[in-house]
Order: C-alpha cells, then sequence, then structure tokens
C-alpha cells in the first residue's frame, strides 16, 4: 500500500517538475515511516505477539 502511495507522489512530481515537488517524494517517505509504519507495527506487536515478530523477519517493510 505505501509502496503504491510513494509511485504516485514520484509520477506527481514527475509532471509537476517544480522545485518544491522535488522534495515531497522525500518528505512523504519520512512521515510514513517516523509517524504511521512505527505506529503500525507497535500495535501490530502488541496484538499479535512472537507470531507478528516472525512474520516481520521475513517480510520487507516496503514490499
Amino acid at each position: 500500500m505505501y509502496l503504491g502511495m510513494i509511485i504516485i507522489v514520484l509520477s506527481s512530481t514527475v509532471f509537476y517538475l517544480n522545485i518544491y515537488s522535488i522534495f515531497t517524494p522525500f518528505i512523504f517517505y519520512f512521515w510514513i515511516n517516523r509517524f504511521q509504519i512505527k505506529r503500525e507495527e507497535k500495535f501490530l506487536t502488541e496484538k499479535f505477539g512472537e507470531e507478528y515478530l516472525l512474520y516481520k523477519t521475513r517480510t520487507r517493510r516496503w514490499i
């Protein structure tokens, strides 16, 4: 889901080609990692425990 979103942000950056849109993918990437994914991982760890931690070792975060 997040990979799809960042592809949309990147394509919008290419489409608009202005100085401000160049920073948008980087801001999006850091924002999602810091405030969304970390919070989700904490929740899933609390809810599913060891099973989720094992899943995390086998699965990449962004794919």
